[in-house]
């Protein structure tokens, strides 16, 4: 029974599990089933579909994945008509053998098929055949960037806006491009209709997202061109993007966020390794000193800005020495935020294939994560200290954790803490920035005219 021959609208609830670019396609999956004439549910015990939403960068997130698909399916013992399915990167990488493992689950869709999310729902029928149906949707279609689709967006001030799907770098670690295919850009013009229409819903800040988000390309519009013309959209106070690739951080990129007052001071910007020889081994295509390069060009032409980073350790034959060139890097940049990680084996990437004496022991390598761990935050605590007192202007994003409480983020990212009620949530405050807990900051609001003394 379709959806438009149903008596009542069924109810549909995703949970999401990886990236900015998985929440994205989690509210694309809601917007496309609501269109459909779904409800959308905030509780798996209150739905008819559920979809787990996931990653596959790292084995952990596939296990945590599959352990708590084991657990919704608790859930079919009071509605034997529920549909459970698992959508995205590691629904395309595991196919057919996730419904071996998790023999429960009835639908397997990877990234590109969500535009066909609910006919394939209606071809499971609810599970209401006499014989239970189970369905795997993994065509990679080369066109599909989801043109066209509006996404169901939380309420909120903020607004991910997927301008790029896939990913033309083969990096021998990652197996985002075996997942979601070859890069995949939308219409300059399509992107700027919908944060011109955000912008109408009250969203003054956008983040635009992409695999390599800076070396989108539609027609004769390049990256920088697109992010001119959305920091100059009426209503838009904040751009921010994620995630560059460094070989495309170019002056023309860089000379746009010193340009455009709504760009943030703010750029992350993936190292994954401080050593040549691992990089090469990554096949990232920079080397360290290029690294530092494009480091000092944003740094001398946006003076304020933070930077972020991703860092992986213990890639196959990483020596020691070349773990303390990565330690020595983090010391060299000082980067506001470093996301760490353990190498994670992904069958069918290249460096899956490297002989397996590269591979270092679980132990050791767990070492070598803690340790980059402990120098990030180390920096990442002397930076803050030093930005105790500084006023901030701060978008309140939502109700902090205790009563009387907001939370909201610097045009730095910096997270700040500070008196104040769930109705302001969408406006701008002037806070000093009183004390820090590490990675987030308590502070003070000013008032105008204190605050235009400290501008």
């Amino acid at each position: 029974m379709s959806m438009s021959q149903s008596s009542s609208p069924k109810r549909a609830y995703i949970e999401t599990y990886g990236c900015q670019m998985n929440i994205s396609d989690g509210e694309l999956m809601e917007g496309i089933l609501a269109a459909r004439g779904y409800r959308i549910v905030e509780r798996p015990e209150d739905a008819d579909v559920v979809l787990v939403n996931t990653c596959a960068i790292r084995e952990h997130a596939e296990q945590r994945v599959l352990g708590r698909v084991a657990q919704l399916n608790g859930l079919k013992a009071e509605n034997s008509d529920l549909v459970i399915g698992v959508t995205g990167c590691m629904a395309q990488r595991m196919g057919a053998a996730l419904l071996e493992r998790a023999p429960y689950v009835d639908l397997v869709m990877g990234p590109d098929g969500y535009r066909a999310l609910p006919d394939s729902l209606d071809q499971l029928d609810g599970g209401k055949r006499r014989d239970r149906t189970q369905l795997t949707v993994l065509d990679l279609h080369p066109a599909e960037n989801y043109q066209g689709l509006e996404q169901l967006r939380a309420e909120g001030p903020s607004a991910w806006v997927p301008i790029q799907r896939g990913c033309d770098h083969r990096c021998t670690f990652c197996i985002v491009p075996y997942v979601r295919g070859p890069e995949k850009n939308r219409s300059a013009r399509d992107v700027l209709a919908e944060v011109r229409g955000l912008v109408e819903q009250g969203v003054s800040e956008v983040t635009l997202l992409g695999q390599t988000v800076n070396s989108y390309r539609w027609e004769q519009v390049s990256f920088p061109d697109l992010l001119r013309d959305v920091a100059r959209v009426s209503g838009i106070r904040r751009v921010r993007f994620t995630s560059p690739h460094p070989n495309d951080v170019t002056p023309e990129l860089v000379a746009v966020m010193a340009e455009e007052p709504a760009v943030c001071e703010q750029l992350h910007l993936p190292a994954q390794s401080g050593s040549d020889r691992t990089l090469r081994r990554m096949l990232r295509r920079y080397t360290v000193d290029d690294f530092l390069t494009k480091v000092e060009l944003v740094r001398d032409t946006v003076p304020d800005v933070a930077l972020s980073t991703d860092i992986i350790v213990a890639f196959p034959g990483e020596t020691e020495e070349e773990f303390e060139e990565t330690l020595e890097l983090m010391r060299t940049v000082r980067f506001h935020e470093a996301y760490t990680y353990r190498y994670s084996l992904r069958d069918g990437t290249p460096a899956s294939r490297l002989p397996s004496e590269d591979f270092l022991p679980d132990q050791e390598a767990q070492t070598r994560l803690e340790t980059l761990i402990d120098v990030s935050r180390s920096i990442q605590a002397d930076i803050n200290e030093g930005e105790v007192g500084r006023v901030e202007e701060v978008l309140i994003e939502r109700e902090g954790r205790t009563e009387g409480q907001v939370l909201g983020r610097t045009r730095r990212n910096k997270v700040v803490v500070f008196d104040g009620d769930g109705s302001r949530i969408g406006e701008y405050a002037r806070v000093t920035l009183d004390r820090t807990t590490g990675a987030t900051f308590v502070g003070t609001e000013v008032t105008a005219a204190v605050a235009a003394a400290a501008w």
